[in-house]
């Protein structure tokens, strides 16, 4: 899988997602992150997707891609902007592998 910048860690694990679309449980964040939610292909019977954002100030981020749910914890919101970031490209793929990305 081909991604620009490179993560720092990936895992690829068994299965790929089911439903390529997503509809995010519960977030409100800043209106840059608003803003790059809604360039993902969203759909109301699409994969759930969770954004934890756990600080304020880092850029670092884990991505998980399972077969029903993804999920994104973040350092700060820099954080949560570059793990959508990288899930837009993984959705340009054929195939969403189950994966997990630290970076």
């Amino acid at each position: 899988m081909y991604l620009l910048p490179r993560p720092q860690k990936i895992v690829m694990n068994a299965g790929f997602l089911k439903e390529k679309s997503v509809y995010v449980k519960g977030f409100e964040g800043d209106e840059r992150i608003l803003k790059a939610l809604k360039k993902l292909p969203c759909s109301e019977q699409g994969t759930e997707l969770e954004i934890k954002i756990e600080g304020t100030g880092s850029e670092g981020y884990t991505l998980v891609i399972e077969e029903s749910k993804i999920t994104i914890i973040a350092a700060g919101p820099a954080g949560a902007f570059y793990g959508i970031q990288t899930l837009r490209q993984i959705f340009d793929n054929d195939e969403m592998p189950c994966l997990l990305i630290e970076d």
